[in-house]
């Protein structure tokens, strides 16, 4: 009888052992899954954030290179020459224009808008990656009403940007759409208004490589219009 009761209780003691081990298995199974999930929840975090921060970056590389060529072509001598209204330089402001257009396969159209909001001068693409050509006088249009130039931005002496737009001829928004950025800078003469320069830049590659990502779906939005 003390055999058996003897066995009993080391069945016991196995089985309180084996409810132990399960118990603290399942314990440190259940914090390593807690500690898992919250490592992985901040790897992710903080992969986002250098997403973001990744992103932000490009964003502003992309726009102060867009200043910088706004800039550059309200400063040239062959704007400023064509500006100063001398005859023999006319033909300067358009080789300009061409020539930078024909080098930066995401720029749309570069334009001159005099202080009516008439085109003086403009180079279209079609396509991205098409070539750049001189658009002739018959052709150029009235942008009075348009509000890039309507826009009180325009008094001021500084460069900005449009909202994320798609690109509109003869009134008509373009088919297929085509999601275009401009920039904007505003030329003054002595304490005059003399027009401004206006920059047309495919938006598409732009967007594609500001929203990559491999973990995250990204959403772009005009806070603005919200």
């Amino acid at each position: 009888m003390s055999s058996a009761i003897r066995y009993l209780n080391q069945f016991k003691i196995f089985l309180i052992i084996c409810f132990y081990s399960l118990t603290l298995i399942g314990i440190f199974l259940l914090v390593d899954k807690y500690i898992y999930e919250n490592q992985t929840k901040k790897e992710l975090l903080n992969s986002s954030v250098d997403m973001l921060n990744n992103s932000k970056q490009f964003s502003d590389g992309y726009f102060k290179s867009k200043e910088k060529l706004v800039t550059s072509i309200s400063k040239s001598q062959a704007f400023n020459d064509y500006l100063s209204e001398v005859t023999i330089y006319k033909d300067n402001i358009k080789d300009l224009f061409l020539t930078i257009a024909r080098n930066q396969n995401d720029i749309m159209q570069i334009r001159f808008i005099d202080n009516n909001g008439m085109e003086k001068v403009r180079v279209d693409r079609k396509n991205f990656g098409d070539k750049a050509k001189l658009v002739r006088y018959k052709n150029l249009q009235d942008k009075s009403n348009r509000y890039y130039f309507t826009s009180d931005l325009n008094k001021k002496d500084e460069i900005w940007f449009s909202n994320l737009d798609l690109n509109m001829e003869k009134g008509k928004v373009q088919v297929p759409f085509v999601p275009t950025v401009r920039i904007i800078k505003p030329i003054y003469g002595a304490n005059s208004f003399n027009g401004i320069i206006i920059i047309n830049f495919f938006a598409k590659t732009f967007l594609d490589q500001l929203v990559q990502s491999s973990l995250y779906d990204i959403v772009i939005f005009d806070l603005i219009q919200m």
